[in-house]
């Protein structure tokens, strides 16, 4: 399971909490806990998320916030569950988030079901959320039936609850993504930071000198240490294990390239010439810097790069996108209300990314149509883009952007630097 965009391994860890599984004292089978959420939204004034009001209800308890963009992309199809089952089930979306935010929210996507404003996670804890989007079934007798994720709630299962039937275990899956190694060790990092401790990884620990204090900057290049890929980033490091040269040079030389991990091919790779006796070995990269001074994440990379490798950069004119405004519109954005992370989803047919600017926002149409997109908007606020496409046609991604949100992606001729490596350094340095 992947709490975020089917090409995007970055976005796990802005997704992710310390586990994807529920706590020990919590499982299916078990007495449903209090919810004790401070305020309902939505809700007639005589009801309250209260079992001994819900008794006799199926409830379905959906755990979301307004940056988290599996829990957003499913919010139309619960509604229509809400709907279909209004007399019979019981929907309480539970949140975190303050509810100037959540009203704000809900004026760009309305949510039919109750709301209940959980500020102080007393109801995330009682039911070991640890990361979102989680869904909690309860059935009639106050029990919990299922813990799954939002889309795979549908009509069957609902009805199959609601008359008592027993659930498979299959449709308890909470959990099952944490087999995945790269998720394993991004959880595994996501814990150290929870806890206050450093985020280096194993290899730093191995690497780092005989001092006990953290370096405040870090740039290491070195062949893979071992097989086995992983790459993370956060807003002060990056960093890629058992990865080809080519695209560890897209990652740096992509504009926002350490920002997000797409699994897929790169646009920037298309723009790194060399041997590829030299572009396809395989490297580990560590990249950190100073708290506040993650912007410089990616100079750091490139000047340990350039000093490792025999790199040239030539511009070459080349066919672009430039992402601008038509003349006389005027665009109505969708504001981002959440302090939250930024959050991706980019599947075949779908890009909903919450909490950018425009110039984040061409990057990611970049990795769809496989040509550099610029920004000549200017907008710089924290906003939703959702986009809906052909899959099988991602040029289609062209038009949608002009009917779904108002800009327009004129094709223009611009200078683009390839990049050219003609070698890399004879020696390692010694030491760390």
């Amino acid at each position: 399971m992947r709490h975020a965009s089917t090409g995007s391994v970055a976005a796990m860890i802005l997704m992710a909490g310390a586990s994807l599984a529920p706590t020990e004292s919590v499982k299916v089978g078990d007495k449903a806990p209090p919810l004790n959420i401070e305020r309902l939204l939505q809700a007639p004034g005589n009801d309250a998320a209260d079992w001994g009001k819900l008794e006799g209800r199926v409830v379905v308890l959906e755990f979301w916030a307004t940056w988290c963009t599996p829990c957003v992309k499913e919010i139309p199809r619960l509604n229509d569950l809400v709907e279909r089952f209004r007399d019979r089930v019981q929907f309480i979306s539970i949140t975190d988030e303050q509810e100037p935010a959540i009203k704000q929210f809900l004026r760009h996507r309305p949510i039919k079901g109750w709301i209940g404003l959980d500020t102080d996670r007393s109801a995330f804890e009682a039911y070991g959320v640890q990361s979102i989007p989680v869904t909690v079934i309860v059935q009639r007798d106050g029990r919990m039936a299922a813990r799954t994720r939002p889309e795979r709630i549908n009509a069957s299962l609902l009805q199959d609850v609601i008359e008592g039937k027993e659930l498979h275990p299959a449709d308890d899956d909470v959990g099952a993504g944490a087999q995945d190694p790269r998720m394993a060790k991004a959880l595994a990092m996501i814990e150290r930071m929870r806890s206050g401790a450093s985020n280096e990884s194993d290899s730093d620990a191995d690497s780092r000198s005989d001092s006990d204090q953290p370096p405040l900057v870090k740039a290491l290049i070195r062949p893979a240490f071992k097989r086995g890929w992983s790459a993370m980033t956060g807003d002060t490091w990056f960093e890629v294990h058992d990865e080809s040269l080519r695209r560890i040079l897209a990652f740096a030389y992509e504009k926002n390239g350490l920002n997000t991990i797409p699994i897929r091919k790169l646009p920037m790779e298309d723009h790194i010439d060399g041997p590829d006796s030299v572009l396809n070995e395989r490297y580990d990269v560590i990249v950190k810097v100073s708290s506040g001074r993650g912007e410089h994440r990616a100079a750091l990379m490139r000047a340990a790069l350039e000093a490792s490798f025999d790199i040239e950069k030539q511009p070459r004119p080349e066919d672009v996108y430039v992402l601008k405004i038509p003349d006389g519109a005027k665009p109505e954005l969708e504001e981002a209300v959440s302090t939250g992370p930024p959050s991706f989803l980019s599947e075949p047919g779908r890009l909903l990314i919450i909490g950018v600017d425009a110039d984040r926002f061409c990057s990611e149409l970049g990795d769809i149509i496989r040509k550099p997109v610029i920004d000549g908007t200017g907008v710089t606020g924290p906003y939703v883009w959702d986009l809906k496409y052909e899959a099988e046609n991602p040029l289609s991604i062209v038009p949608a952007v002009r009917k779904q949100i108002g800009f327009e992606l004129v094709m223009e001729k611009r200078l683009v630097d390839s990049i050219i490596v003609k070698g890399k350094a004879a020696t390692a340095v010694d030491g760390d």
